[in-house]
């Protein structure tokens, strides 16, 4: 597995099932290039909560999950997202 540890931007607005991925890190231009990745919470608002990535827009670096988060997170969220090799495109 491969894991890449972020956090939420300051003041995005989320829905339940979206998350805003940091935009000072470097994320994916590709869209959907997250899907099937897992999304694990792991500090501040849902934290705990692990979910998988169904799609994932480029351009907004909004992913959507596939069930609502148990909380909207928000700046204090922080997220690891977890790929396995079979995810990996060549």
């Amino acid at each position: 597995r491969f894991n890449a540890l972020g956090g939420i931007a300051a003041g995005t607005a989320n829905t339940p099932f979206q998350i805003r991925l940091n935009t000072s890190n470097t994320c994916a231009t590709d869209n959907n290039a997250y899907v099937g990745a897992t999304l694990e919470i792991v500090g501040g608002t849902a934290s705990g909560d692990v979910r998988t990535i169904n799609a994932y827009n480029s351009v907004t670096r909004t992913a959507n999950v596939s069930r609502n988060f148990t909380a909207n997170t928000d700046a204090t969220s922080q997220y690891r997202i977890k790929f396995d090799f079979s995810d990996a495109e060549s």
